[in-house]
């Protein structure tokens, strides 16, 4: 299992992979994100703005680090998109930075660039998803409609 979001207590509670809760697979927990931010929504905004933003250039080093069979920059770009996602709720996206940072410590690829595919698909979705809830309708694009996202 791993660690979720702290509690109101401030503990880490545990929570399954999101693959394992039989559940559609969101991209964010919004509600919670908004919990955990004190109900600004204002600054989580800014928070995904800039999350999406800098993590976009993070997994470009990811897949660059794959490329140039560089374990460490896989780990520890992939540590980074984890950690910020996980205090944004972006619960499976953090799950498949994980699973990235384990492969990039253990120093062998194999298997990474499946991994990375998963992980750009939950960027996506995040992406899409941020873009839906906090832009008017006349500026999405037709995006929204990957079926991955469902």
């Amino acid at each position: 299992m791993l660690k979720g979001p702290p509690s109101e207590s401030g503990r880490f509670r545990k929570r399954k992979p999101a693959s394992d809760t039989g559940n559609k697979i969101r991209p964010i927990n919004f509600e919670r994100a908004i919990t955990v931010f004190d109900g600004d929504e204002t600054f989580l905004r800014k928070l995904l703005k800039d999350f999406l933003k800098n993590a976009e250039g993070q997994i470009q080093n990811i897949r660059q680090g794959i490329s140039d069979k560089n374990p460490e920059i896989v780990w520890r770009e992939a540590h980074s998109v984890k950690g910020s996602a996980m205090n944004l709720t972006a619960n499976n996206l953090s799950d498949l930075a994980f699973e990235l940072e384990k492969i990039g410590k253990s120093g062998i690829l194999e298997g990474s660039a499946e991994v990375l595919e998963k992980l750009e698909t939950a960027f996506y979705c995040l992406k899409t998803y941020v873009k839906d809830k906090f832009e008017e309708p006349k500026k999405r694009g037709a995006d929204h409609e990957n079926p991955d996202c469902r």
